[in-house]
């Protein structure tokens, strides 16, 4: 009866799985994937400016283009401002990751000099000095290091963010001052309509969206409790008759904890522009390699048993 319940919701959460990947096909709009894009990244970032499109007429739209273009001129300061102490934490870095036992007594005596022309423009120059002046030793090097890192992830990912928030804006505004310089009054009315239109279907849209993958989750999660629920029981039950289970188990605990330490740590652009950290970025390599293993593991074994089953007939 258990084998049964746990079929009849594996292929309930595969059906669902499946109706909503239609119904997202469906309601997506490939043409329009690029101002979704602008539309997302600006309520992540700003929503005040889609409230303020949503609530803007006609009339007033040259004004809201002006009043984005003064924004995006502030931006574009901010970026450069966020862009030199970006590139000034990260060649200290730099500096640092290329010492060894040897160099380290050197740079930290040339130091006080070398600190004053690479920290000339920086809003944390003292911070970054007075920290390194506490490492006294090489062997306290790499965990200043390391604590430079993650200041480092969170500095590049708030200049990612507000750089795809300033392209986005870019992109949206200029929407909006075509439709300002359309001659014909029909068809910039039209336009205009259209863009308030799509503006108000993205933000629906999303919050369908939203409701569906929290369904999705908790359909899931109840799931796996019910499967596991089940496995347990089995195994309370016939306990001896279980260990293949155990082993099974087992094997893929060890296969996550082999691929957790073989995973890389290193954040990459997409990984920062999501705010991962490190560990994330190993759980989440560590979940992808198990996975692969597991897929493979199951076809060879399929392989294998078909193979068995033809060398015993013949």
């Amino acid at each position: 009866m258990s084998n049964k319940v746990i079929n009849i919701i594996i292929f309930t959460i595969a059906g669902i799985g499946c109706l909503l990947a239609l119904w997202f096909s469906m309601s997506f709009n490939d043409d329009n994937k690029d101002l979704y894009y602008e539309i997302g990244t600006i309520k992540a970032t700003n929503p005040q400016v889609l409230g303020d499109f949503n609530t803007v007429i006609l009339d007033q739209l040259p004004e809201f283009v002006q009043k984005n273009n003064n924004e995006l001129t502030k931006l574009n300061d901010d970026l450069k401002a966020e862009q030199l102490q970006k590139d000034i934490l990260y060649t200290f870095i730099v500096q640092l990751k290329d010492l060894n036992e040897n160099s380290f007594a050197e740079y930290k005596a040339n130091f006080t000099s070398s600190s004053a022309i690479l920290f000339a423009k920086s809003d944390k120059g003292n911070y970054y000095k007075e920290s390194f002046n506490k490492v006294n030793a090489f062997a306290d090097l790499q965990p200043f290091i390391q604590t430079l890192d993650a200041e480092y992830a969170v500095v590049k990912q708030d200049f990612l963010e507000n750089k795809e928030y300033k392209v986005a804006l870019e992109k949206f505004n200029a929407r909006s001052k075509t439709i300002t310089e359309v001659v014909s009054d029909t068809k910039r009315t039209a336009d205009f309509d259209t863009l308030k239109s799509e503006v108000k279907s993205y933000e629906r849209e999303n919050k369908m969206m939203d409701w569906s993958m929290i369904f999705t989750y908790i359909i899931f999660i109840i799931a796996v409790g019910i499967t596991l629920f089940f496995m347990v029981y089995q195994i309370a039950k016939n306990f001896r008759s279980s260990y293949q289970t155990l082993l099974g188990v087992l094997a893929i605990v060890i296969v996550f904890v082999i691929a957790y330490f073989a995973s890389s740590d290193e954040l990459s652009a997409s990984a920062i522009r999501e705010g991962l950290t490190g560990g994330d970025v190993k759980i989440i390599g560590a979940g992808i390699i198990t996975t692969y293993v597991l897929l493979f593991g199951a076809i060879a074994s399929i392989f294998i048993a078909m193979l068995i089953r033809k060398f015993k007939k013949s």
